[in-house]
Formats: C-alpha cells, sequence, structure tokens
C-alpha cells in the first residue's frame, strides 16, 4: 500500500512538472507575441510621428509659396493698373495720321 501511494505521488509530480512546463511555454510564445506587438507599435508610432513632422514642414512650404504668389499677382495687378492707366491716358490724346501704324 506504502508503494502504491509513493508511485501515486510520483505520478503526480511528474504530471505537474509536465503542465508546468506546456504553461510555461504557453506563457512564453504569448510574451514573445507581446513583444512583437509592442515592437510594432513603436516603430508604427515613430513613422508616425515622423511623418506627422514632414507633414508640418511641408504645409509651411506651401503657406510661404501661396505668400509668395499673393504678392506676385497684387504686382502684376499693380502693373495692369499701370497700362490701363496709361492707355487710357494716351487715348486722351489726338493721334495724327502719321504716327499710326
Amino acid at each position: 500500500m506504502e508503494q502504491s501511494v509513493w508511485t501515486r505521488m510520483r505520478e503526480l509530480r511528474l504530471g505537474g512538472e509536465r503542465e508546468i512546463a506546456m504553461q510555461k511555454q504557453k506563457a512564453d510564445s504569448v510574451f514573445g507575441s507581446f513583444r512583437q506587438t509592442l515592437q510594432l507599435i513603436k516603430t508604427t508610432s515613430k513613422q508616425a510621428a515622423d511623418e506627422q513632422e514632414k507633414l508640418g514642414k511641408l504645409k509651411t512650404q506651401l503657406r510661404e509659396a501661396e505668400d509668395e504668389l499673393v504678392n506676385a499677382i497684387a504686382g502684376l495687378t499693380q502693373i495692369l493698373g499701370c497700362c490701363c492707366f496709361l492707355v487710357a491716358k494716351l487715348s486722351e490724346f489726338p493721334v495724327s495720321k502719321e504716327f499710326v501704324i
């Protein structure tokens, strides 16, 4: 009887050790997957931050280009206004036939 108790205890201990080993393997697998997921999230967030920084720089460049365009259009409008003014003033003077092309 005593032998069977010891045998049973040894079987239970071995079964428990196998169960512990399997659970440890599962836990290691889950932790490995979790680490990979965290690394992926870290990489993705860094890329997003870099892209956000690039976007900010591009927006600044676009605003500067827009300001330059507005200034250029204002200059052209001023030149056009002067030309229209000169044409209007020149049309006030009588033109002799010898100056007509």
